[in-house]
């Protein structure tokens, strides 16, 4: 059996926690849920709480019900003791290449957090190929890639379809950038919205999703400006509107992976891109990733625009790299060896 740190199943969910529910369901169908110990702090745990636990209590509860310590930890940290036992996935250097989105706190035990690792013998796995440059660079070790994978498009109910999502709107297909995720300082909207007269020019709306509750971008927009805001769109209607959207925006300060690139992708949609996570990985033209220079995006937006079917095409072949059951798989044999 394998032992996974299930702490992300009671945090917020980004990224990151996104991951480790994608894996954990590919091993879930490969293995069923008889072949998983789910190890998970008390429900009402604060984060200090969670990770103390995590780091001290988690490995000992995995001996306990499988008779090794080995585990695998998804979401950026895992424990300290039995630290060489584990098998971690961490997914960027975002804390320490960007410290202004962190709270002091964070940044230090984060930064003790990747020493330890650097001095013990776990099995680290990341993302993309520009995390991994990344992180053995900081590590001073090899580190191994797990990608995100291509979901299954999620199950339209009848009468749900993509004119339904972008109608209350005022949207029509593919005539609007999409940018994912607005609420989060790290997805760079103030640079998408200085975009506004050059996507206007092309005939374009800029459309943002973001999270209801969090620092909403749009307030800060002026009225008069050629945007939409869509506020917590479910899974059917963000891959209605990655599928309609003329080109997806992702001029990210940094990312462990971007899964907005790959949805969109799946789907047939190119992306501009800067140049972070996985955008390298996945772009099949020089020009989707680009500076942040506002008139070098303009050019590649244009060009993705008219090359659409071509990139749709070219992305089709790349796609089937990124497998979540691959992934699960390829983590799984880590912990298994760590096991024995």
């Amino acid at each position: 059996m394998l032992s996974v740190n299930a702490r992300f199943q009671g945090q917020r969910v980004t990224g990151v926690q996104r991951y480790a529910t994608e894996v954990v369901a590919a091993l879930v169908e490969a293995r069923g849920h008889d072949g998983l110990v789910m190890l998970s702090p008390a429900d009402d745990a604060s984060w200090i709480m969670g990770r103390l636990w995590e780091a001290f209590t988690m490995t000992s509860q995995a001996q306990r019900q499988t008779g090794s310590p080995a585990t695998l930890n998804l979401c950026n940290w895992g424990p300290i003791k039995k630290l060489n036992a584990a098998t971690i996935v961490i997914h960027d250097l975002v804390a320490e290449q960007h410290p202004e989105f962190f709270s002091p706190y964070y940044r230090t035990i984060g930064r003790q957090y990747l020493n330890q690792v650097k001095r013990s013998t776990a099995e680290v796995f990341t993302v993309s190929s520009t995390s991994q440059k990344l992180l053995e660079r900081r590590l001073d070790r090899p580190v191994g890639i797990a990608p995100c994978g291509v979901s299954a498009r999620p199950v339209a109910s009848e009468g749900h379809d993509a004119a339904s999502v972008l109608g209350p709107y005022a949207l029509e297909p593919y005539s609007y950038a999409l940018l994912v995720g607005a609420h989060d300082a790290r997805k760079n909207a103030a640079f998408a919205s200085r975009l506004i007269p050059g996507l206007t020019g092309l005939g374009l709306q800029l459309a943002l999703t973001e999270r209801s509750g969090g620092r909403a971008f749009a307030g800060r927009l002026e009225r008069s400006d050629n945007y939409v805001v869509i506020t917590d769109p479910t899974d059917v209607e963000l891959w209605a509107l990655y599928r309609q959207a003329a080109v997806l925006l992702h001029p990210s300060h940094a990312e462990g992976f971007g899964l907005p690139l790959l949805e969109a992708a799946s789907e047939g949609t190119p992306f501009v891109s800067s140049d972070v996570g996985a955008a390298r990985d996945l772009a099949v033209a020089d020009y989707q990733v680009v500076p942040l220079v506002e008139h070098l995006w303009m050019n590649s937006i244009r060009d993705a625009i008219r090359d659409r079917d071509e990139i749709a095409r070219r992305s089709a072949r790349t796609l089937d790299r990124y497998s979540w059951s691959r992934t699960a798989e390829t983590l799984a044999r880590s912990v298994e060896s760590r096991s024995a």
